[in-house]
């Protein structure tokens, strides 16, 4: 069973300051007066005693209470942040939560929209091998095998060679007028002469293809 802590009042406080006074006194080569060696309260010197210790004890009880009230505002301040940052977190797993809830009814929906179609269509959807949109198909890479595409390469051909010289001449210019430094644009002229010969050439791969 643990001790209970002391309560000190002045009386108490006096003749413990007394004995300790009387039992310290030899180490330090003092020899205490006879007449106050036993603690007096009655005696002018126990009444002395009392009144200082009783000083003591309000002056340490008025230093315990501003430490309490500023113990205390600490720990309320303490329990106010930590309070606000679980309310926040709280509200952070909230939203988390809304959101999850949220995706998972557009996953429902989405599957619920996908077996309303494959209700319709079958799982995959195939072209039938005999049928109009074959047929069309079909009438599509024939027409596209017929058309005689010489006559739109030469109309090409002539639209592209005089924008190609154009640009040429351009940056011809550019070059005398500026010679060792580039001007703002010839980086644009040159990327579409390189564009339309790129161009040129791939209509070439196309058609001998």
């Amino acid at each position: 069973m643990s001790e209970q802590p002391q309560e000190w009042t002045p009386l108490s406080l006096a003749q413990h300051f007394h004995n300790l006074y009387e039992r310290a006194a030899p180490e330090f080569g003092y020899e205490t007066r006879t007449e106050t060696r036993a603690f007096n309260p009655e005696s002018s010197n126990g009444k002395l005693m009392i009144a200082v210790c009783s000083e003591i004890l309000r002056d340490f009880n008025a230093a315990l209470v501003v430490a309490y009230a500023s113990c205390k505002e600490t720990v309320q301040t303490a329990h106010s942040e930590c309070s606000a940052a679980l309310a926040a977190e709280r509200e952070k797993l909230k939203r988390a939560q809304d959101f999850s809830y949220l995706c998972h009814q557009q996953l429902l929906a989405a599957q619920a929209a996908i077996a309303e179609i494959q209700k319709i269509t079958g799982p995959t959807m195939e072209i039938p091998a005999n049928g109009p949109v074959a047929e069309m198909l079909q009438k599509v890479d024939e027409l596209t095998e017929s058309v005689d595409l010489s006559a739109l390469d030469k109309h090409d051909d002539e639209v592209r060679k005089p924008l190609v010289d154009a640009c040429q001449a351009a940056l011809d210019y550019a070059e005398d007028v500026s010679p060792s430094a580039a001007l703002p644009y010839e980086a644009k002229l040159r990327a579409a002469i390189a564009d339309a010969k790129t161009d040129r050439a791939s209509d070439e791969t196309v058609r001998q293809g």
